[in-house]
């Protein structure tokens, strides 16, 4: 179970005399007693990074994690003896705790604790020091720390109980931040509906009313014919009301979804486009390889949708070329919706994605965009508009991979995709 905090907790525990701790150990583990490092549960090993030079202690520490790996979850222990090789280590496999002694060949002190604590924010850390040094032990604590024990006088129990809390305390840490994002996600939602209730959807309530009190005038006067011409023009600007409330419940619902599935995106965008009645003079070209992605994919079938009709409502001819391609990057795919039309001058191409924003065209409510780019920064990516090299303007879906964490835009890196 993979754990982050944003302010990880630590507990102190202090070195022993290598005859009175050998002695401790062997009467611990000849008593029987039974204790319980990490309850039991679904998940996997937990990973533990051991940094400790002292190898009397280390051996104390392997038969400790023995004992606790039989009566709870298994635990897989990566044992190092230097702050360099921890360092590296955490490169290698991000660990569920860490246990770190501050008196190492290459780093003293609570320097040691500040290196790692940097290196491996939201990590948990159980720190061992030295015996009689109470004034580490509360810098410890302002630095982070949850808690100390000394060397001298640790059991197995103890241990196991400061490992455990730390566990416990970091996964709380971590429910409680990912908790304090979704409520801003919800503010932020709760400011674009006010925005628009107080500001956008008043236009063409505006407009509805005035041509209403137009046609009461006009049947006063006795001209039905006018007062019926009229209000026909109603019609389209209730109609367009109700779009653009039903655009608002879809932005504020916009990549909400836990229902996170495998889903392949060639398969999606066929469905996709069988579901939309695309001008005849209209070619749809798809990449035959496109990945499969995690996400929800009704949301992601949202984004094809928007950027697909986007493409065919913005083109100056009543034909075009629209293409869907991919690339592979590291962290993240990287889904192209190209097209050969006007394109979008580059100093809108941030406003096209706000709400509402239309560019002019009156047959569109400037939600989709908005919506799109709602989805992919739920997903932890986002979207970036650029030049089509054979003409046109290009949508890049950023999409981060199964457990990458979030990806930042790189609308300026990379090559452009071959057409």
């Amino acid at each position: 179970m993979l754990l982050d905090a944003a302010q990880p907790r630590t507990a102190i525990v202090t070195r022993p005399r290598h005859s009175f701790l050998e002695n401790r150990a062997i009467s611990d583990f000849n008593t029987g007693s039974r204790w319980v490092l990490v309850k039991s549960g679904n998940g996997g090993p937990v990973r533990l990074l051991v940094v400790e030079d002292d190898d009397v202690f280390r051996q104390f520490i392997r038969a400790v994690l023995t004992k606790a790996g039989r009566t709870g979850r298994p635990i897989s222990a990566t044992i190092v003896g230097s702050l360099q090789e921890a360092l590296q280590a955490l490169t290698v496999n991000r660990p569920d705790c860490v246990l770190l002694d501050l008196g190492l060949p290459d780093s003293q002190g609570l320097a040691t604790l500040e290196v790692l604590l940097r290196s491996a924010p939201g990590v948990p850390v159980v720190v061992l020091t030295g015996a009689e040094e109470d004034q580490l032990a509360d810098q410890a604590l302002l630095a982070g720390a949850q808690d100390f024990l000394e060397k001298a006088l640790l059991k197995p129990d103890s241990l196991g109980r400061s490992l455990r809390h730390a566990l416990d305390r970091s996964g709380w840490a971590a429910q409680i931040n990912a908790k304090n994002r979704q409520l801003e996600d919800r503010n932020r939602d709760l400011d674009d509906f006010a925005h628009a209730v107080s500001h956008d959807l008043k236009a063409p309530l505006r407009a509805a009313f005035h041509l209403v009190g137009q046609a009461q005038e006009e049947l006063a006067e006795g001209d039905a014919d006018r007062a019926r011409q009229t209000l026909a023009a109603v019609e389209p600007r209730i109609r367009r009301l109700f779009d653009m409330i039903d655009g608002i419940l879809n932005i504020t619902t916009a990549g909400r979804s836990s229902d996170l599935v495998p889903i392949d995106l060639g398969s999606l965008v066929r469905d996709v486009l069988d579901s939309l009645s695309l001008p005849p003079g209209f070619r749809v070209h798809v990449a035959p390889d496109l990945p499969i992605v995690l996400g929800a994919r009704a949301s992601l079938a949202q984004v094809f949708q928007n950027l697909i009709d986007n493409a065919v409502k913005h083109h100056p001819r009543p034909s075009g070329r629209i293409d869907i391609r991919w690339r592979d990057t590291p962290r993240a795919h990287e889904i192209c919706v190209c097209d050969d039309g006007a394109g979008i001058p580059v100093h809108q191409r941030e406003s096209v994605f706000e709400l509402f924003q239309t560019l002019g065209n009156e047959g569109s409510t400037g939600i989709g965009l908005a919506l799109v780019r709602k989805v992919a920064l739920s997903a932890g990516g986002d979207v970036v508009i650029e030049d089509n090299p054979g003409g046109g303007i290009c949508f890049r879906v950023i999409w981060p991979k199964a457990g990458q964490g979030p990806v930042l835009p790189t609308s300026q890196q990379g090559p452009q995709l071959a057409a």
